[in-house]
């Protein structure tokens, strides 16, 4: 059964899953960001947690409030672009984003087909079309404060490298950074904010990728100040939880996800982090085939 959207005093973009969790889903990075603007950034309004910290601080949330906003929206994590080229993925396919066709009309003019009389002399480089269902990778940005940032660039290169390579293969990845909570208790609100990162079919910024599945700002910064902008008797009732996270699912995102899905784990500390490229192209494979 699909989740039923439902009218719910976070606003109209949510939804109730089956199990009860109430989502918040937003179509990119940058919304996510401006929705969180909107907020205040992460410090709390008179609430009891304000672990994040006044706006213009970098202690402990990892960035001010601007900064994140400025990599959200544009930059993305260019700290992290040495290790995402590092990852790149060599070997076959990779590197293969166009083909050649050939036409009586075209971008470019191929002289040797032109020298010799052939009408088909004029060529353009079409994107490949995808040759499987869409494959979507859920990716937790929520994680504990004691998480390694090499860690974190990482788990945000291997990503970035496989939805490039998607790109290069005909398998479509799209990718969703979400963020799963709980308030604890014996009425425990399961929450998750959805957002939609990029997707092979369309342009991306790697830098972008990589901030949004693995920059703690995204977390302590932006899903903080969205939550500083929901309701007085929400920030209470999820109280102290609201930056612990918890595991997420297959149903974390709003999508049909006939094509398969990998679900990541969360980030964990002073620990291997599972995801390497080789894992996650191993697992992208097995749902694109179904």
């Amino acid at each position: 059964m699909s989740p039923s959207r439902v009218r719910h005093k976070w606003g109209s973009f949510d939804r109730r899953g089956n199990d009860g969790t109430v989502y918040r889903d937003f179509d990119s990075v940058d919304a996510f960001a401006r929705v969180a603007n909107r907020g205040k950034g992460g410090q709390g309004r008179d609430m009891p947690w304000t672990s994040a910290g006044a706006r213009g601080r970098d202690r402990f949330s990892g960035g001010t409030f601007a900064n994140a906003v400025k990599m959200a929206r544009g930059d993305g994590w260019t700290a992290a672009l040495p290790e995402i080229d590092a990852t790149r993925i060599q070997g076959d396919g990779a590197g293969r984003d166009f083909e050649i066709v050939y036409d009586v009309s075209g971008a470019d003019v191929d002289m040797g087909r032109l020298m010799s009389g052939e009408p088909d002399c004029m060529s353009e480089a079409l994107l490949t079309a995808p040759r499987s269902p869409v494959v979507s990778v859920l990716v937790p940005f929520g994680f504990n404060c004691n998480v390694d940032e090499s860690a974190m660039r990482k788990r945000g290169a291997v990503v970035a490298a496989v939805l490039e390579w998607s790109r290069a293969t005909g398998v479509t990845v799209e990718v969703w950074a979400v963020k799963a909570g709980s308030s604890g208790g014996k009425n425990a609100q399961r929450y998750a904010y959805s957002v939609f990162v990029g997707d092979s079919r369309g342009a991306y910024n790697p830098a972008v990728v990589a901030y949004a599945v693995g920059h703690p700002t995204m977390l302590r910064r932006l899903s903080f100040g969205v939550q500083d902008g929901e309701s007085t008797a929400m920030q209470k009732a999820l109280g102290s939880c609201r930056g612990m996270s918890v595991p997420i699912t297959i149903d974390d995102i709003p999508v049909d996800t006939a094509g398969g899905a990998v679900v990541l784990p969360m980030l964990l500390p002073r620990g291997d982090d599972p995801v390497t490229v080789d894992w996650l192209l191993e697992q992208v494979r097995v749902a694109a085939a179904g």
